[in-house]
């Protein structure tokens, strides 16, 4: 029960001496004009204090929006905005890999090595990595029934994109120059299918065999080139059964522009595009290049002997690659320079370089191994070359390292 308490008001009689009508009537003019000399400037003096308060907060909100909008240029790092915001984002070169079943990344410009995944070898195999911008890494994961693509910003350091394919085997993956257009080669039983998706729209250009049974040689290859325009794609697969052609080119609808006429004791192991028209492949031993408009072939050197892994410096003036002594069990790294036509030696117990800039190669360190397959090859460490000043660094010592994608992409 609650109890209401009510307070009256107590009337009080107070006695007002008698005053004089006069004076009162003054006093009552003075007061009046007292008090309205100060509700005037009550008023005044709130007018101002709105108008100075309005001034402030629009001030404030200009700042803090420009803040918030300095904030999200740098989170998404949009090169087209610096100017305006006096940002400069400088380029990071970064190296990503696989190993331990894990995705890595490291960064040359710290130092610092990055584990991005941690679920490999428990449900999924990482397959494949490709590099979509500097801070955007994709590649893909599979188990037996599908496969899964993800996109990773490196920045943001989450998954940003991801999108599941039935399949079991994604053989690579590869990016457009511009970024727009993902292209991948998904395992259907005994053929590879190359498809695109763009803006969320996939088509199937093409196919190829493939034999899955064929164990890896040291001149094998299976990736997906872009011509610099983006208007070609090239594959190279030397798992290939039958008759079928170990190069191809097509356009983006996925008609054949070029194919590299190979046997089986004469296979076209490794190429790329030296321009949008001319593409360069090693056959035999020896260099080729081919134009894709007159459908001419011409032997370039003949001084490449077993190279493998053929890496085109950014600048297309150099290549890099490696061989293997199978009787002293020792890889080598080499550098062909185009122009001059010289084969130069960079150092041995290197394998699968990669280019950082047309100054400076990537490579992975092994063991000498005597009479031994690719597979039975064991990795050290990764190590960065300098080619000017012949100067060689280990960057980090990490073991079964499986791929290696710099983001010279």
């Amino acid at each position: 029960m609650t109890k209401i308490i009510n307070h009256k008001k107590q009337e009080t009689s107070l006695d007002i001496p008698p005053v004089d009508k006069k004076i009162l009537l003054a006093e009552q003019k003075t007061e009046k004009k007292q008090k309205l000399t100060i509700t005037a400037f009550t008023i005044i003096g709130f007018i101002l204090s709105v108008l100075m308060g309005a001034s402030f907060f629009s001030s404030l909100s200009n700042a803090l929006e420009e803040k918030d909008n300095t904030d999200s240029q740098f989170i998404l790092g949009e090169t087209s905005s610096d100017k305006e915001t006096n940002i400069q984002f400088d380029p990071i070169n970064q190296i990503a890999f696989i190993s331990n079943q894990n995705v890595w990344v490291y960064n040359l410009k710290d130092s610092n090595n990055i584990q991005i995944t941690n679920d490999g070898g428990k449900s999924y195999k990482y397959t494949s990595l490709a590099w979509k911008n500097k801070k955007e890494l994709s590649f893909s994961k599979c188990n037996s029934q599908n496969c899964i693509i993800q996109t990773y910003d490196l920045f943001e350091r989450k998954t940003i994109a991801a999108f599941e394919i039935e399949t079991s085997n994604i053989a690579a993956i590869r990016w457009s120059h511009q970024g727009d257009k993902l292209a991948y080669l998904k395992q259907n039983n005994n053929t590879l299918e190359l498809e695109t998706i763009s803006n969320d729209f996939t088509d199937n250009l093409t196919k190829m065999s493939f034999n899955p049974n064929k164990p890896t040689d040291f001149h094998d290859a299976l990736y997906i080139r872009f011509s610099p325009n983006d208007e070609k794609i090239m594959i190279v697969n030397t798992f290939i059964t039958g008759n079928d052609n170990s190069i191809i080119v097509i356009n983006n609808s996925g008609e054949l522009i070029s194919k590299i006429d190979t046997t089986q004791d004469d296979m076209v192991s490794f190429g790329f595009f030296a321009g949008n028209d001319i593409i360069y492949y090693k056959k035999a031993n020896n260099l080729y290049t081919k134009s894709l408009d007159n459908k001419q072939e011409n032997k370039k050197s003949d001084r490449i002997v077993g190279g493998y892994n053929f890496e085109p410096s950014p600048d297309k003036s150099s290549i890099s690659y490696w061989t293997y002594d199978w009787h002293n069990g020792t890889t080598t790294i080499w550098i062909y320079e185009m122009g001059t036509d010289t084969v130069k030696r960079l150092g041995d117990n290197l394998t699968n370089s990669s280019w950082i800039d047309n100054d400076t190669l990537v490579s992975i360190k092994n063991t000498p191994c005597v009479q031994c397959n690719p597979n039975d090859l064991e990795t050290e460490s990764i190590v960065s070359y300098d080619t000017e000043n012949k100067s060689i660094v280990s960057l980090i010592e990490i073991d079964e390292i499986k791929q290696l994608s710099t983001d010279n992409f």
